[in-house]
């Protein structure tokens, strides 16, 4: 029995195959010294360069890299020939090299073969650029690699501290009696010696002395036991007696005696505070400086209101008439003494009654102007009538559009270039329109797709401006809809100088590989859809009356379907224009998930005989996607 083995190509693995099936993929290339083999009965994967009839053909295989035939190449027609490339290979790097000094290519020219993302210049490829003239087995022949260093034990801590100096400190004088100073070499140092006739009354030592006693008497009492000790007291008063008034020495400076202010009650209370502050706990500290802010806050938000007698004169001020009504409740009008509670409660009625009396008299008086006016009133009448008429909003009709054209508006200047919509429909009614741009068709993207919602007021015009959608030079396509009319116009984005046709031409064969790539995976996309598609046809009619195996048939095709493209089939909007073909890629996105929801109610009405009626729906998808995969093969750049 002939062993059955596997290896791995590009992620996936490839076989059952044969001995020499395997290697015949050395032989080709396709496999290499550390891609991974697996044979049937074996535990685990191993590289191919561990194997020996695989690594004598991998070496047999280098020797040959030379004359192995896997570049194509992309020659520039001459100028008699037209614009264009020519295409011709595959060679092999020796034929290359042949042609480039022949002259029959130049280094300006393309290359390519597989494994290559896009088309590169001769020059540009290191196989033949002047400057490499080692071959791809003679550079990893002399290929050095950097010395390992060697490993050294690590040394003790004592015996790296053998031939440490320790430098000499100097002892510290802790005597409290006078230091010695010693000015033996005072001649030879490089300052003056310190007299005691020139220290401070701040720097003596009895000043220190007589502090540290204040500070040891402080600490004495700030804690919360000693704040009314007798020891306390006892400091205080030394210390007022001892010294009054808060000074030093005098001393001559610049020839003029030192003035010092004598203490006064403030000072002497300030002291006290910041020697009492410091033994309060912050928090309460805190708390107390808060609650004074906020105090002194409310006062002045208080302070800043008006009095009662200020807000009843301002109130009065803009009632006037309530005080005419006053004035008008009696014979006389004088001013009189308010009346007490019980009076002013029997006064109300009355002061009401008066009121409508005056009113009543006040309108008697006053004459209405439909009788000053006489006949004219009633025309003023009509027109205010008309007026508030003519304000009132207008409706506008709804109106079913029937016609829908587009026209390209101020073109030659590229800030005001729009495109207009023209259609005998209301705005009522939305456009809804997709402008795209086919691979192949502008410059610097591989393709342009966009939908977009036109809506607009009544009367006004239905447009869009092209400097907003930064649009690249080339063709593009614009499809308009409005409820259920369709058009479609093409318009041209920059200008069709030799220069954009050079540019064109260029891109072209820049995405040309790309083109072919994502070609093929779109049709395979297609073409495993209409497979599990086909299937479910031809399956589902006769499992649905059995509920069991129809649902695990419906799970696992469900499942299948879901995972084809499952990369490419999630595009969106926002990504599509990342695609060569984002129009075909999300129409099979759209048939995909037609599929599955039409196969989702099918399900759901497992247990019942079916007829053409339940899947005419589904197979009308189908047809739609049919007929979608064969426009793929006809998809191209030129």
């Amino acid at each position: 029995m002939m062993a059955q083995w596997y290896f791995v190509e590009k992620g996936k693995p490839v076989g059952p195959m044969s001995e020499a099936e395997l290697i015949q993929a050395a032989t080709e290339g396709r496999l290499g010294p550390i891609d991974l083999i697996f044979k049937e009965g074996s535990e685990r994967w191993v590289p191919a360069g561990d194997l020996s009839f695989v690594s004598e053909v991998l070496q047999v295989a280098a020797k040959d890299y030379d004359v192995l035939p896997q570049w194509i190449i992309l020659k520039r027609k001459l100028p008699s020939e037209g614009v264009g490339y020519i295409q011709s290979g595959p060679f092999s790097s020796k034929e290359v090299r042949d042609k480039l000094q022949s002259g029959d290519i130049e280094y300006d020219d393309y290359v390519w073969k597989d494994g290559n993302e896009k088309w590169s210049k001769i020059a540009k490829t290191r196989e033949f650029n002047p400057e490499y003239e080692e071959t791809r087995i003679e550079r990893l022949s002399s290929s050095q690699y950097p010395e390992i260093p060697s490993v050294q034990e690590e040394i003790p801590g004592k015996k790296l501290l053998e031939n440490v100096l320790r430098a000499r400190l100097p002892e510290a004088d802790i005597s409290p009696t006078k230091p010695q100073i010693d000015i033996s070499n005072a001649e030879t140092a490089d300052f003056e010696p310190i007299q005691p006739e020139h220290l401070e009354a701040s720097d003596s030592l009895e000043s220190k002395e007589e502090r540290r006693k204040e500070d040891k008497g402080k600490d004495s009492f700030r804690s919360a036991e000693a704040l009314n000790s007798p020891e306390k007291e006892a400091f205080l008063r030394e210390r007022r007696q001892r010294n009054p008034v808060k000074q030093t020495k005098e001393k001559q400076k610049n020839g003029a005696p030192v003035v010092v202010k004598k203490e006064n009650f403030t000072d002497e209370a300030k002291a006290r505070l910041f020697e009492l502050l410091p033994s309060l706990p912050v928090g309460v500290f805190l708390t107390l400086t808060s609650l004074s802010l906020l105090v002194a806050g409310a006062w002045l938000i208080y302070s800043s209101f008006p009095d009662r007698d200020t807000m009843s004169a301002h109130q009065g001020e803009n009632r006037p008439e309530a005080r005419d009504v006053g004035k008008s409740v009696g014979p006389d009008s004088s001013p009189k003494m308010s009346p007490p509670l019980s009076a002013k409660k029997s006064m109300l009625p009355q002061a009401v009654e008066s009121k409508k009396i005056q009113e009543k008299s006040t309108a008697d008086k006053e004459e209405p102007p439909s009788l000053k006016m006489g006949k004219e009133s009633p025309k003023k009448e009509e027109e205010s009538l008309s007026a508030v008429k003519a304000t009132t909003p207008k409706v506008w009709p709804r109106v079913v559009p029937t016609q829908l054209k587009i026209r390209s508006m101020d073109w030659k200047d590229s800030k005001k270039a729009r495109i207009v919509f023209l259609t005998n429909g209301s705005h009522h009614f939305p456009i809804s329109l997709v402008l795209q741009a086919k691979a192949g068709k502008i410059v610097g993207s591989p393709s342009y797709w966009r939908r977009l919602y036109l809506k607009a007021k009544p009367g006004e015009e239905r447009s869009l401006m092209l400097s907003s959608l930064r649009l690249k030079e080339g063709t593009y396509q614009i499809d308009a809809e409005i409820d259920k009319v369709n058009t479609s116009t093409r318009i041209f984005v920059g200008s069709k100088t030799s220069q954009f046709l050079t540019d064109l031409e260029k891109y072209r064969k820049k995405i040309s590989y790309s083109h072919q790539r994502e070609k093929k995976r779109l049709f395979s996309a297609a073409e495993k859809i209409i497979y599990l598609g086909n299937e479910f046809n031809r399956r589902a009619p006769a499992l649905m009356s059995q509920k069991k195996e129809f649902r695990e048939f419906y799970q696992d095709w469900s499942k299948k379907l879901s995972n084809v493209g499952i990369s490419e089939l999630n595009i969106q909007a926002k990504t599509a224009s990342n695609y060569l073909y984002p129009e075909e890629w999300m129409n099979l996105k759209e048939y995909r998930n037609g599929l599955l929801r039409e196969g989702r109610v099918l399900y759901k009405q497992s247990g019942i005989s079916p007829t053409n009626e339940n899947f005419s729906e589904y197979r009308r998808i189908l047809a739609q996607l049919t007929k979608t995969s064969q426009s793929i093969k006809g998809l191209t750049l030129w």
